[in-house]
């Protein structure tokens, strides 16, 4: 687990490198905006479909051989998630509203955005 952790923090440490810091500025300011138009992408499915989706999680009791701490080999229990989706009705007038907030919400944020980027231009000028 620790050596899975090392190599995901050594590759973002690796890939942060190749963005240049006006990239990481604008990509940081961005975040509300990436947030925002998935979930008009999600509102969109819903509307589409007719109904949405609920996410549950069921867990279980396992039994899984490990190791005692002087390295033997004994039963632990453990307990499992599974992660499924079940179909749900949904409100489709106030799915709508959500998604007409959204959409309005999404323009503020583009014009954020904009404003934030000259921002970033101005920290982080382009090197000649």
């Amino acid at each position: 687990m620790r050596l899975v952790t090392l190599l995901s923090a050594t590759a973002l440490v690796g890939l942060t490198a190749c963005i240049d810091q006006y990239e990481q500025c604008v990509r940081n300011s961005s975040k509300d905006l990436r947030v925002v138009n998935e979930l008009i992408t999600q509102s969109q499915t819903t509307l589409s479909r007719g109904y949405g989706f609920e996410t549950l999680i069921a867990t279980e009791i396992e039994e899984v051989v490990c190791l005692t701490s002087l390295g033997e080999q004994a039963t632990c229990l453990v307990e499992v998630g599974t992660t499924y989706q079940t179909p749900v009705a949904v409100d489709l007038d106030s799915e709508r509203r959500k998604l007409s907030q959204l959409v309005a919400q999404r323009k503020v944020l583009e014009t954020r955005l904009a404003e934030s980027a000259k921002v970033c231009r101005a920290a982080y000028p382009p090197e000649a």
